[in-house]
């Protein structure tokens, strides 16, 4: 909440930590993380286990700061601009109302869910309409469907490159870190088609990462790297599926869906940015991974009551979340 704050007082004024440089706007937007996409990028997996823990809590108090809490983080998360993060948050959204619904816990908090739909509505309106003094949001928004827009053509360039560099090496791929070393020579390679120079010449880069973690962990590490992250994935959804039924439908359900639809945004992040190369990103995940793994090694229908107090279990998601 604080980093979002700081985000979005970067968009009205400046950066505190550089007052002499002045960003207004989407490029300001860059908080405690150093660029408007890391900041979007982390946002959206963080949102997730806020609303659990919104719709964990009974006191009410502490609801009201959750909700305050969540609609600072979607601001920020939306006017940082970052369609990647927008894709993983409305991914996240989609996963957790169908199994809000699914265990039949959409109802008992009906009027808080609305209320927050309704909130994030009207702040998204607030600064995607015409007439908002800063419409770097807007083209944002616009230019993800136009099919000629640089930063799609950009993707273009670098996945392709990635998926040659994968395919001259299959199988275990062209080793860790090698994108980024090798990626002008690709690059350079598929320039020199008249057709696709005349496309992509334009928005030619140099780039340490794909913008996509899967292809380029096929360039880096081939097949075998792609069944071994790809198998750590489902088997993260086999446990979580497997806790949220061991939940019983009680407090900790909540828990359980908001680690689910956490790692939701990690997998449709990773397609179109790098989670797993920021830092503050991989932390969270190896967190998620360490929580579901803990929480999933307990008896079943037992753990809400003889190993863990709902406090307990809170206090570890908010300090995991802050780190």
């Amino acid at each position: 909440v604080i980093a979002s704050l700081y985000g979005i007082a970067q968009y009205y004024f400046h950066s505190v930590s550089m007052p002499f440089i002045i960003f207004v706007g989407h490029k300001g937007v860059f908080s405690t993380f150093g660029n408007p996409n890391y900041t979007g990028e982390y946002l959206c997996l963080v949102f997730p286990l806020a609303c659990a823990l919104l719709l964990m809590e009974n006191n009410m108090k502490k609801k009201l700061l959750l909700a305050g809490g969540l609609l600072v983080i979607f601001i920020c998360l939306f006017i940082s601009g970052t369609r990647s993060g927008w894709l993983a948050l409305a991914g996240a959204v989609a996963i957790m109302s169908i199994l809000l619904i699914k265990h039949k816990l959409f109802k008992i908090n009906r009027w808080w869910l609305v209320s927050l739909v309704v909130a994030f509505l009207f702040a998204g309106l607030y600064y995607a309409l015409p007439g908002h003094k800063n419409e770097n949001v807007r083209r944002r928004i616009t230019s993800a469907f136009d099919a000629g827009e640089p930063h799609i053509k950009g993707r273009r360039l670098m996945w392709e490159a990635a998926l040659r560099m994968g395919n001259d090496h299959p199988v275990i791929g062209s080793g860790l870190g090698s994108y980024k070393m090798k990626y002008l020579g690709y690059q350079a390679e598929i320039l020199k088609d008249p057709k696709k120079r005349r496309e992509l010449s334009s928005v030619w880069v140099k780039t340490n990462y794909a913008h996509g973690d899967y292809v380029q962990t096929w360039a880096e590490t081939g097949a075998l790297g792609l069944v071994v992250f790809l198998g750590f994935m489902a088997s993260f959804y086999m446990v979580a599926f497997k806790l949220l039924k061991n939940a019983g439908g009680g407090p900790h359900t909540f828990l359980a869906i908001g680690l689910i639809s956490s790692f939701t945004a990690f997998v449709m992040d990773s397609m179109f940015g790098f989670p797993f190369h920021l830092a503050p990103n991989a932390v969270l995940f190896w967190l998620l991974s360490a929580c579901v793994s803990g929480l999933s090694g307990i008896p079943e229908r037992t753990y809400p009551l003889r190993y863990f107090s709902e406090d307990k279990i809170e206090k570890a998601v908010q300090v995991a979340a802050t780190i």
